[in-house]
């Protein structure tokens, strides 16, 4: 019984290091896409909230950026289900 379960661990981590780096490829590139994007047509007005400078492109990558690091830790560390306890008790 214990052999099958160390066979079974191995192979949820092995199955969780290749989802993540196919998922941090994926994350990478949508940052760079929107890096390009709002650096070459940066959004204007005042619906957008953009500053219509080129520096909006690094800003909306960063926070794509920093919202799936983010997301990232809180799984990582079982965040989520926790946060969900806490917001449950005071509902």
């Amino acid at each position: 019984m214990n052999k099958l379960s160390e066979q079974i661990q191995s192979g949820a981590r092995a199955f969780l290091v290749t989802e993540y780096k196919y998922l941090s490829g994926f994350v990478f590139l949508v940052f760079a896409v929107l890096v390009i994007i709002y650096s070459l047509d940066p959004p204007t007005g005042k619906h957008f909230g953009g500053s219509g400078d080129r520096v909006d492109g690094i800003r909306a990558g960063a926070c794509f950026l920093a919202g799936a690091i983010l997301r990232y830790v809180f799984r990582l560390y079982d965040l989520c289900d926790y946060i969900l306890c806490v917001i449950s008790d005071y509902i």
